[in-house]
């Protein structure tokens, strides 16, 4: 068997599993429709930008374009020569492409690589070990649950996060219990803006003066904002602010998009746990995670605290910069 004939039948198996084959000349810089501005340039910047588009409608054009920037410099900052050399021969399972989208999201996952690109699982999983072997990536979990980062990425746990506190989480009908006895499966007004005004301002781990902040909300230095950890630990009236911001969804049911747009508020500069937003919108929190808390993280609406970990009982939930939602809806004294 010749090469060619080598080549031929490799890109007829790919088409075969939904791969659509490109001529590399008519990418070049002279082709028919050149991605490139020069033969060195193996990042096909334009079809990153459309994937950090396509992963995040809600994100503003401007931010998505400096995300762009940040992911390619971050990645040869940190690879040097090594992520340029990824994928020298074109390959469509691109190495670039899993790197950039662990840098932009913090964690990938061989589920998360099926919903962005149209790879094969077997190859996916040969990729996602070889990039690990060069040390490209590293990874935590096993079987089905594996999830890999960046090397010297510092992941949060929720062991660290809520080391030596107290846990209770609700049952479907809002009473406490704790957590070894809840089982949690895998997964029209308009919210008073008045009331958005309160005199509170966004806490952040770097001005922490103390375990919590003036709201009440748990600070610690591995989440890049506060967490509402327990209602019971808030100040009377910020308590009666998120209250009533959930107060829509404890009146009846609403629709998907404004059932959203008050997570998104509530969620606003603040990691909420699964329990809370619970208890908040009088969920049960197994059907809240299925029916809108994993499809927003998906979306690239809402960020998980613990990516490591995405169905913990104690995963909290932040609305991403620039989704969809009330603003100043999340703020709390500083």
């Amino acid at each position: 068997m010749t090469e060619d004939h080598l080549e031929q039948e490799v890109l007829g198996w790919l088409a075969d599993v939904g791969y659509t084959p490109l001529d590399g000349p008519d990418l070049a810089p002279d082709g028919s429709r050149p991605e490139r501005g020069h033969y060195r340039e193996v990042v096909l910047e334009g079809r990153l930008r459309s994937a950090i588009s396509r992963l995040n409608p809600a994100v503003p054009a401007a931010a998505r374009e400096d995300a762009l920037r940040q992911v390619l410099t971050q990645l040869r900052e940190r690879f040097g020569s090594r992520f340029d050399e990824l994928d020298h021969t074109g390959r469509l399972v691109s190495s670039r492409l899993v790197t950039a989208t662990a840098a932009i999201e913090r964690v990938v996952s061989h589920g998360r690589l099926q919903e962005i690109c149209e790879a094969h699982s077997h190859d996916l999983s040969l990729l996602l070990a070889r990039l690990v072997r060069q040390g490209m990536l590293e990874s935590d979990g096993r079987s089905r649950g594996t999830v890999y980062f960046l090397p010297g990425d510092s992941i949060p746990t929720p062991d660290q996060v809520f080391a030596g506190t107290a846990f209770s989480t609700l049952n479907a009908v809002g009473q406490r219990r704790d957590p070894e006895c809840l089982e949690l499966s895998s997964e029209h007004s308009k919210v008073s803006s008045e009331h958005s005004e309160l005199s509170f301002e966004h806490s952040s781990p770097g001005h922490q003066t103390g375990e919590r902040d003036r709201a009440g909300r748990m600070l610690t230095p591995h989440l890049n904002a506060p967490i509402v950890d327990d209602l019971t630990n808030l100040t009377e009236d910020y308590r009666a602010h998120l209250e009533h911001l959930a107060a829509e969804p404890r009146q009846g049911r609403l629709s998907s998009a404004r059932m959203e747009q008050v997570i998104l508020a509530l969620c606003r500069h603040q990691f909420m746990p699964l329990a809370v937003l619970a208890e908040l919108l009088d969920r049960h929190p197994a059907s809240l995670r299925q029916q809108y808390l994993t499809r927003m993280v998906r979306a690239g609406r809402m960020q998980l605290a613990f990516p490591t970990r995405p169905t913990h009982e104690r995963q909290a939930y932040q609305a991403a910069e620039g989704a969809d939602g009330d603003n100043e809806s999340g703020r709390g004294q500083s």
